[in-house]
């Protein structure tokens, strides 16, 4: 039942790449990613807050490398559970990175586009939740980043 309702929420989510013309391919956690499952070579990877770790035969396969947005200002609080710990932290702010994957988990440089990293500070609203946060600011944040990071990669941008 678990895997049913995560292949139906995986149905919905290509919009985006639909209404671009884009090619995509969106698999189920537990499925590894293989080369032939993706009959063109990328020229960019966009990971947006994945849990899923980028092998790094395909970052180096794809054109330009990959990119990634992480919920905290990198590189502080990497991985799963970076906006609850710093919450747990006490801490005021936070933020959003979009950086370059690695091998490393979280562990990439920081994206800089004219001149400008892309990365973000926001405020925590006292009380907030790790949910709440996620969407009232670093879920938004992480689309306009990203955007951002693709705009200024990709070729004739």
């Amino acid at each position: 039942m678990r895997r049913k309702r995560a292949l139906q929420s995986l149905a919905k989510r290509p919009k985006a790449a639909q209404t671009l013309g884009l090619p995509y391919e969106i698999k189920p956690h537990w499925m590894p990613l293989r080369s032939a499952d993706l009959p063109w070579r990328p020229d960019l990877v966009v990971s947006a807050h994945s849990f899923r770790i980028i092998p790094d035969w395909f970052i180096e396969w794809s054109r330009l490398g990959a990119i990634g947005y992480h919920p905290s200002l990198l590189p502080a609080y990497k991985g799963r559970h970076a906006i609850r710990d710093c919450l747990e932290d006490g801490q005021r702010f936070t933020g959003g990175s979009v950086y370059w994957l690695t091998p490393q988990i979280d562990g990439g440089p920081v994206v800089v586009a004219n001149g400008r990293r892309l990365q973000e500070r926001v405020q925590i609203l006292p009380g907030e939740t790790a949910l709440q946060l996620w969407k009232r600011a670093l879920a938004p944040l992480g689309a306009d980043l990203l955007t951002n990071g693709t705009h200024f990669i990709l070729p004739g941008n």
